[in-house]
């Protein structure tokens, strides 16, 4: 089914938001627009919920880069350990 236009006025906070949120997710505002307008009709999810999602969210999302610094420490003495054993040879 194809889509129709609406006319929606944000505010100018509202309008940053979706569009950080949608530069992060790699979506545009309308696709993160019909989303939540999709969740509002379909009442899929509480505030409560969504307060919960975003918690485990940041959870998750600082779980990830501990990771991700983690890996990039043992790169760097994988590299070290590599070069070493080339200096040998």
């Amino acid at each position: 089914m194809g889509k129709v236009a609406a006319l929606v006025y944000l505010e100018p906070i509202q309008k940053k938001a979706l569009l950080q949120r949608s530069a992060k997710s790699g979506t545009s505002v309308a696709q993160e627009i019909r989303s939540a307008v999709d969740i509002y009709l379909h009442g899929e999810v509480t505030a409560e919920e969504l307060k919960a999602l975003d918690i485990a969210s940041q959870r998750a999302e600082a779980s990830i880069k501990r990771m991700i610094t983690q890996l990039k420490n043992i790169n760097k003495r994988v590299d070290s350990f590599l070069l070493q054993r080339e200096d040998k040879k």
